[in-house]
């Protein structure tokens, strides 16, 4: 779907925890203003690292949680909370008395400008975790409750439009602040793992959590277009095949799907399998370079010579070329039918022809001897390696 530019951009500011509270229970106060008392509110901030622990042990910063309540049209009541988090990632609060179920939660070190957020309606739920989702969702999710959509739609519509802007598809997930981390969903799963990669980065050329502030008032369509192509640059590794067995295929099929919609690969499917097609779109670091669809996992690339290999003819045994895209060379082995990687001495290429061949080279006054051989474990693979003697070069 196409979401309104405003809209989307609303919905991105990234950071993470893990939270679970007990179900509030309606009261009435003296002034009989509703309440919401909660004897105990129980969280979890999982993204805290045992080395975060380690530093606090030592005198460093402890990560302190603050609850804000919010009023039933989204806006701050100036009520607010204070715990700090406990080894492993535990914070509670106790006897709590609130005039609204609507609550925010951040947490942060101080030595921290920033904080990982998530909000909750308490008379609806009573668990609660705070993730990365969770916190890129929160403000668009005040947004829209602002607009006076329900909080239950309002934390739906958020999810699935950050998946549609990011993901360029939507799925049928847990809502975020009921997301663990460790679910066995392989859907969920898959979104997870995809939109995980964008509060960490903190390299220039990608994402960073600091970019993320524009998109509360940021209406530029060009710097939206960058994002959007930093982030399917960033997950272009996700699509090369040798890296599968280490992830999952939906994983590999989403970033796919997402990397193709972003770049001007297009749609990937029966229809196409085994089609190559090059990156079109020119804000990406990726431009020119082939890709192929595969049905069963969306663009990918084959392996790694595909893409510096791609459009090369055959060449003459122990010709040498420089490969696309890299400064890597690579030698022609008749033999063997194709281009290897090229260990060059002398001007001769080390290939299966030459196999045995030996070259003699002077220092200093002093011969020394190198010949073309396969090494031990992997007999494909031929280099120039020193070998004895002036024997051998004789006898060769």
């Amino acid at each position: 779907m196409k979401l309104n530019v405003l809209g989307i951009v609303l919905c991105l500011l990234a950071l993470m925890g893990c939270s679970e509270v007990s179900k509030g229970v309606n009261i009435e106060s003296e002034d009989n203003a509703p309440e919401y008392e909660l004897n105990k509110l129980v969280g979890v901030a999982s993204f805290i690292s045992s080395e975060d622990y380690n530093s606090i042990d030592r005198g460093g910063t402890k990560y302190e949680v603050t609850l804000y309540e919010l009023d039933s049209s989204a806006s701050w009541t100036g009520r607010e909370f204070t715990t700090y988090v406990t080894y492993p990632n535990v914070f509670k609060f106790e006897n709590l008395k609130l005039q609204s179920s609507n609550v925010v939660m951040c947490v942060r070190n101080k030595m921290s400008k920033s904080g990982y957020w998530s909000f909750a309606d308490l008379s609806r739920v009573d668990s609660v975790y705070v993730n990365f989702m969770t916190n890129m969702e929160y403000n668009r999710i005040l947004y829209l409750m602002k607009k006076g959509i329900p909080s239950d739609s309002a934390e739906r519509t958020a999810q699935h439009e950050i998946m549609e802007y990011m993901l360029s598809t939507s799925l049928d997930i847990k809502l975020s602040n009921q997301i663990e981390g460790n679910e066995k969903d392989a859907e969920l799963q898959a979104v997870w793992q995809m939109l995980s990669r964008i509060p960490y980065t903190r390299l220039s050329s990608q994402l960073s959590s600091d970019t993320a502030v524009f998109w509360m008032l940021e209406t530029d369509s060009a710097k939206i277009d960058t994002f959007k192509t930093k982030y399917a640059d960033m997950i272009e590794g996700n699509l090369w095949v040798k890296s599968i067995p280490k992830t999952d295929y939906l994983v590999t099929k989403l970033s796919g799907y997402v990397f193709g919609q972003t770049n001007g690969l297009g749609e990937c499917s029966d229809k196409n399998d085994g089609e190559v097609k090059k990156v079109t779109n020119p804000l990406s670091r990726y431009v020119e370079r082939p890709y192929m669809c595969s049905k069963d996992t969306g663009w990918i690339c084959p392996n790694g010579t595909f893409q510096e290999l791609y459009g090369i003819e055959k060449g003459h045994d122990g010709e040498v070329i420089k490969a696309n895209f890299t400064s890597f060379s690579y030698a022609y082995d008749s033999l063997q039918g194709k281009w290897v990687s090229a260990h060059v001495e002398q001007g001769f290429a080390c290939v299966s022809s030459r196999f045995g061949m030996v070259l003699v080279s002077e220092t200093m006054g002093k011969s020394s001897y190198l010949v073309c051989k396969a090494e031990d474990n992997a007999p494909d693979y031929l280099h120039w390696a020193a070998t004895g003697s002036e024997e051998d070069y004789i006898a060769y």
